[in-house]
């Protein structure tokens, strides 16, 4: 049953646009005449891609063929193994449409191959021209022109078989050992600075900052002057030092400034630059707060952070919360209203009724905020871990000591029963882990006006990394020391 778990995690990457040109893709005859995989296609829809591995064969095979057909294992492997083939060609396409510069050195392959050297000339020039001409060039680009180069060295070694134009074929091949070298310092920085940006591999990205080959490149990434390289490397810099505010800074000022725009790179710079300062919020720099409110204004305008043309179920969260603690709750009404559309249809009742119970929330409507949040109903455990610490603030500030109790409680059943989460959502469920912990002392000892111990709370929420929540633990402890 590989291939099935292939198709399933094949069609779950599509989007809606792919979903629409996978179907045209497969009734085009001159791509596949097959009716039962156009039905299996469907059939798949019907039931969501999420849904594929929970069918059986035999169910599979009727949405396939109609239920009066009789089951064939054997043709049921076959038929899902040439739905995977044909699935794995539209990729290919898509691809070649949505990079044309993959197509063009598929076409200067050929016109090499079958020695087509006029055509190749004139395809080769003008599509390095074309690289060459880029004010930013990423991974691709530097991994294109190396191919191209390589073209041309051969091309030049077919042609000028004596040692007249030596010269030339040495300054390409300089090319291309140029060309390779920014390619592999920007995949490698990229890789080093997403292994530190994950918690459980950031021994792992230090050990390849110390490795001895990489030492020897310091200095040649120090001294370039290829911004993406750049970019990557004051991204290490600040994360693996979070005192390194000054790399921040001059990372941030290249995103405020549109240097990587239209870029794949810039939503991924843009990530580490927010986590950054969720990082600094999380060690007690409230002040980072103005700064995420900002810099998710900025993202609003950004095509990047948009899948056809709806924006992340995340950002939108991200953006509410972040807002209304900067106390923009005028901001925040606006922007419901007028980003509601920009959420994806299928999440957008959720979404929105999470937003206005954290709005409802902010406007001490604990009741409403309740009621709102009742409505919401996630499938995913990271949304539920969010709406898991919304619940636990409004049961604490309505006073609602049983229902805080029975949910701090239903999140130690939820950590017991749900130990495969990702590295990111266990993260979140540890910083909230400590936050139902901090939450439950506060109630305890409010109750038994032991001021003495909600002041060792105070300093120990202040001193706590990666806490969830800690501005309105930290009002909390000043309220109730305030009336006690």
């Amino acid at each position: 049953m590989k291939n099935i778990n292939k198709v399933e995690r094949t069609l779950i990457s599509f989007d809606q646009q792919d979903i629409i040109k996978f179907e045209q893709f497969l009734k085009s005859s001159f791509f596949n005449r097959n009716k039962p995989l156009i039905e299996l296609f469907k059939y798949f829809k019907r039931i969501g891609f999420e849904k594929i591995l929970i069918k059986k064969p035999r169910e599979i095979y009727r949405g396939m063929f109609g239920k009066d057909r009789k089951f064939s294992d054997r043709i049921f492997k076959r038929k899902i193994g040439e739905f995977l083939q044909v699935s794995e060609s539209y990729l290919v396409q898509r691809h070649l449409l949505k990079n044309s510069e993959s197509a063009e050195i598929f076409l200067l392959q050929e016109l090499f191959d079958r020695a087509l050297y006029d055509q190749f000339l004139i395809k080769l020039n003008a599509l390095e021209s074309k690289l060459n001409s880029l004010t930013i060039k990423d991974d691709d680009d530097y991994l294109n022109l190396y191919k191209i180069t390589t073209l041309n060295y051969h091309y030049h070694s077919i042609k000028n078989s004596n040692n007249r134009y030596e010269e030339e074929l040495i300054e390409i091949s300089q090319l291309m050992s140029n060309y390779h070298q920014n390619y592999y310092l920007i995949v490698k920085l990229r890789g080093i600075a997403s292994d530190l940006n994950q918690n459980a591999l950031v021994q792992s990205a230090k050990n390849k900052l110390n490795d001895p080959s990489f030492i020897q490149l310091e200095t040649d990434i120090q001294k370039t002057n290829i911004p993406l390289i750049k970019a990557y490397w004051q991204t290490i810099k600040f994360l693996s030092n979070q005192d390194n505010e000054a790399s921040f800074e001059k990372l941030l000022n290249s995103l405020l400034n549109n240097v990587f725009e239209g870029k794949k790179d810039e939503k991924v710079l843009f990530d580490y630059v927010l986590n950054f300062c969720v990082l600094k919020i999380n060690s007690g720099r409230d002040e980072y707060y103005q700064k995420l409110f900002y810099l998710h204004e900025k993202i609003l305008n950004m095509k990047s952070f948009y899948i056809d043309g709806f924006l992340f179920a995340d950002t939108v969260i991200n953006i509410v919360t972040i807002a209304l603690r900067c106390n923009e709750t005028k901001w925040v009404e606006g922007f419901l209203v007028e980003y509601e559309e920009k959420i994806q249809l299928a999440e957008r009742k959720n979404i929105i009724n999470h937003c206005e119970a954290l709005l409802n929330f902010q406007q001490k409507q604990y009741d409403k905020a309740w009621s709102t949040l009742n409505n919401v109903h996630y499938n995913s455990n990271h949304f539920k871990l969010r709406i898991y610490t919304l619940y636990i603030k409004i049961f604490f500030e309505h006073n609602e000591y049983d229902c805080l109790e029975n949910k701090i409680n239903a999140f130690s059943e939820f950590l017991r029963y749900n130990k495969n989460n990702s590295n990111e959502v266990k993260l979140s469920e540890n910083q909230i882990k400590l936050y139902s912990e901090f939450v439950k002392k506060i109630n305890i000892l409010s109750k038994s006006n032991n001021k003495d111990s909600l002041l060792e709370i105070k300093i120990e929420i202040s001193q706590t990394t990666h806490l969830a929540e800690r501005m309105w633990l930290e009002e909390k402890v000043k309220e109730k020391l305030g009336v006690l």
